[in-house]
């Protein structure tokens, strides 16, 4: 059994690019464990970044009548100061002062306000989402249009591996992702193409 924090961050054994993925790290067989130690690809839904220390992270106060002008939104000033509060920074205000005594019962109760305030804006989106498409107004981003010749023979240029996916994809003037979502539709289409 994999880890999860392994398989996440790893390419499957069925994945269509896996053997360009590998050949990329020089190496001939899946060893998930070394493709992650090899390679120089960042997982994307890693949010945790290890940063040397210097001597400017040093513990300092930070005045809150920078931090409120900044932004325009009362969600988006709560953010910053989420922001330094968890860089371990104190705040200094006029009326209060956020320190390492308090610090746990501001983030508590700032993080609520800040959830509580993006869940507000996402509802408002959604709405506005759901009565534009009410309305005939909304559809959503079109698909990217490409002509089915040059796309079945960058498909067959492909299957028969004279390009790569990337070649196939700047070819097509797409991304890698959207070319595996166009192949995978046309061999939803039709069975006699190998992928």
């Amino acid at each position: 059994m994999t880890p999860v924090f392994i398989s996440e961050r790893t390419p499957g054994e069925n994945r269509e690019d896996l053997w360009e993925l590998l050949q990329a790290c020089n190496m001939d067989y899946l060893n998930r464990l070394e493709w992650l130690i090899r390679t120089k690809t960042r997982y994307g839904g890693d949010h945790l970044y290890a940063k040397r220390w210097t001597a400017d992270d040093e513990k300092h106060t930070v005045n809150y009548a920078d931090i409120e002008p900044a932004a325009t939104r009362s969600a988006a000033t709560i953010q910053k100061i989420l922001q330094v509060l968890c860089a371990g920074h104190d705040i200094q205000a006029v009326n209060f002062t956020i320190e390492d005594q308090n610090r746990k019962a501001f983030y508590s109760l700032l993080m609520g306000l800040y959830q509580k305030e993006k869940r507000y804006i996402d509802s408002q989106r959604a709405a506005g989402i759901k009565k534009s498409a009410a309305q005939g107004n909304y559809r959503g981003r079109k698909p990217i249009r490409i002509e089915d010749t040059k796309l079945m023979e960058i498909i067959t240029r492909y299957n028969r591996e004279e390009i790569t996916a990337q070649e196939a994809a700047a070819a097509l003037g797409i991304s890698r992702s959207t070319f595996f979502r166009k192949l995978r539709h046309i061999i939803g289409k039709s069975n006699d193409l190998k992928v």
